[in-house]
């Protein structure tokens, strides 16, 4: 079971929970005003501070996916992989799970059901 951590930087906007070697990062709903230009800085910060480099980000509650947040995202996964570690997502509904398949990423970002199945790979 995972254990909530404490407020961050992303605590006052996203939930975040520890497993065994990953860490989960609900996003929540985003609008034009939510904060993703340092997503990727915020995200690394917390994966140091707790030395895991394996990251699920739960999209549930996004209803579309900001081309901004997937590129934030797709630079994101480029940074934990470099580290020997890895960026998982799910919860993506049809909407964003087309975004994140985009043709202008290097490699498309998979989408799994549930965080389960994102750890599992």
């Amino acid at each position: 079971m995972a254990a909530t951590l404490a407020p961050s930087l992303l605590g006052q906007h996203c939930r975040i929970d520890r497993g065994p070697n990953w860490l989960f990062v609900r996003l929540p709903k985003t609008s034009a005003g939510s904060p993703t230009e340092h997503l990727v800085d915020e995200m690394w910060e917390i994966c140091s501070r707790h030395f895991t480099y394996r990251l699920v980000v739960e999209l549930d509650d996004l209803q579309a996916m900001p081309e901004q947040l997937a590129s934030q995202l797709d630079e994101l996964r480029s940074k934990l992989t470099a580290q020997g570690g890895a960026l998982r997502l799910c919860g993506a509904n049809t909407k964003c799970e087309q975004t994140l398949s985009g043709s202008h990423f290097a490699l498309p970002l998979k989408n799994h059901a549930n965080r389960t199945a994102a750890v599992q790979g």
